[in-house]
């Protein structure tokens, strides 16, 4: 049987300052980005276009980059 993987998501930018940080939601990675991005913004009461940011602030197309335990950040989408 496979572990499934988790991850938690802070609804902030991971560059803020400490101040604008808030907590976050762990979550199971499920099988697509855009499921993930629904299911956290639910969770943390986001709204509007939404994507997922990796700690260094790279944009994470794909749920199978994402690691066990990895910290993930879900920030309004910028063209």
């Amino acid at each position: 049987k496979m572990h499934p993987k988790k991850c938690t998501v802070f609804p902030f930018h991971p560059w803020d300052p400490k101040d604008n940080r808030r907590h976050g939601i762990v979550l199971w990675i499920p099988h697509s980005i855009q499921e993930l991005i629904k299911s956290a913004a639910e969770q943390i009461e986001f709204s509007g276009d939404a994507c997922i940011l990796s700690e260094d602030a790279g944009k994470v197309t794909d749920v199978d980059m994402i690691k066990d335990g990895q910290k993930l950040y879900l920030v309004h989408e910028t063209h």
